[in-house]
């Protein structure tokens, strides 16, 4: 029995690893890596007891369906009892196909792994964050799980002085089953990412008023390379797409720095980004339930307080 991690270039893999580490000490096993290429030794002193690399000329650049053949031979000659993956486009993608190959279970979008006598838990958020439901896959195996990235405890080194063995392993792939061709990357600006991937949000409520504390919510989020974010009422008036909007009827989010500017906090708001490690509020109303829920708050008009702050993220004199 072990704990498998599927490894990504991106930097929330080392959280990932740590998680990975927690539920494989609570169960007295061992915490294990695949990777299908790129620097290895890198992840040495993240928990890894084994990280196995996985060897094939067809697996070089990203393909859905030879990375789906390849993991899914690799598990069935392995056997793992949890495998783990990032809740990104990537795990979005590779982990419904190679779950339905073992017909196994897979629980998505996770944002907490409890351990209980042995048995493990997958924490997701329901109905838009009002509830957390706890899900146990009782027969088959391995438990599949996405975590989401911005849930996981933030790893900036090494956490762990045990030595990592890689090991290599050979599939034989049928580059024929390739369906799915790479054309052309398309680099994305911070602001425009998807406020479920961004570690940042910057978001804006009908308290921005008139366009001009608009630009300054977009400028402050330029310079955080935050994501922007909106409540319902700029959605319904046309000033950001509905993609932009968090709340119950939007998207549940939890980045590491939440930025609320002009917005109230209203339940159904509050509902969408309470799990945010770090909020701070701008609003003129002092009693604004926004500030309930904070970790900084600054009364008053963001059209005065965010050029101030603009400028001190500049360095320039205020």
């Amino acid at each position: 029995m072990s704990i498998w991690v599927f490894i990504e270039e991106r930097e929330e893999i080392y959280s990932l690893l740590k998680e990975a580490n927690r539920i494989a000490q609570a169960l007295g096993e061992e915490c294990w890596g695949i990777s299908f290429g790129g620097e290895l030794f890198k992840f040495a002193g993240y928990g890894l007891k084994k990280l196995l690399w996985v060897k094939s000329p067809f697996l070089e650049e990203y393909s859905p369906e030879l990375y789906t053949d390849a993991l899914e031979k690799i598990i069935r000659k392995y056997a793992p009892e949890i495998f783990l993956f990032l809740h990104s486009p990537k795990g979005r993608e590779l982990a419904p196909r190679v779950s339905a190959r073992l017909r196994t279970g897979l629980i998505t979008d996770c944002i907490e792994v409890r351990v209980n006598n042995k048995e493990v838990y997958f924490i997701k958020p329901l109905y838009r964050g009002i509830l957390h439901a706890s899900f146990y896959i009782p027969q088959r195996r391995p438990q599949m799980a996405t975590l989401k990235p911005s849930s996981l405890p933030k790893t900036e080194a090494p956490f762990s002085d045990k030595g990592m063995e890689i090991l290599q392993e050979e599939v034989v792939l049928s580059p024929e089953r390739k369906r799915t061709f790479l054309i052309e990357k398309i680099p994305g600006k911070p602001e425009e990412m998807d406020v479920t991937e961004a570690e940042r949000i910057v978001a804006a409520g009908r308290g921005a008023g008139n366009q001009e504390g608009i630009s300054l919510i977009k400028e402050l989020s330029s310079f955080l390379q935050a994501s922007i974010g909106c409540t319902r009422p700029l959605v319904d008036e046309g000033v950001f797409p509905l993609e932009r909007q968090i709340g119950m009827t939007g998207k549940t989010v939890s980045p590491q720095l939440f930025f609320a500017c002009g917005i109230s906090g209203s339940v159904h708001f509050v509902g969408g980004m309470q799990e945010s490690k770090f909020i701070i509020a701008i609003n003129k109303d002092k009693n604004a339930p926004i500030f309930r829920i904070c970790d900084l708050g600054a009364v008053g008009d963001l059209k005065e307080i965010l050029p101030a702050l603009l400028k001190v993220i500049k360095g320039e004199q205020i």
